[in-house]
């Protein structure tokens, strides 16, 4: 999508990068399991989040892609429901995919669930 496609004027007080353009908050943080920061990407956040999500029953599932069993090189949609399955997940994907594969299968069972 065109970042040009909608363009606005940053609220009075928000500091406006040429580049990014209005920032009102910056912040940065990791996951603080040690295995999933070490996998993860960019220190393991999305992966961490999901984990949470799914533990504290905020939600049912995740969707997001994972490694292909058969070929690790390539990756598939997956709904994920427990930490490990999420965990599997973990790492960026370089290249198209496709994390909501599975969407109108997980909305039609009625299930709360979280994308990355």
């Amino acid at each position: 999508m065109c970042p040009g496609l909608r363009v606005e004027l940053a609220p009075s007080g928000v500091p406006v990068d040429p580049m990014w353009g209005p920032a009102a908050r910056l912040a940065r943080g990791h996951a603080t399991d040690p295995g999933v920061r070490f996998r993860g990407a960019t220190g393991g956040v999305l992966t961490a989040l999901g984990i949470y999500l799914v533990e504290s029953g905020r939600v049912d599932r995740v969707l997001h892609v994972a490694p292909r069993a058969d070929d690790p090189l390539y990756w598939e949609a997956s709904a994920s429901a427990t930490p490990a399955e999420v965990a599997a997940g973990t790492g960026s994907r370089y290249g198209p995919a496709a994390p909501l594969a599975t969407l109108l299968q997980v909305l039609a069972a009625g299930e709360q669930l979280a994308v990355i």
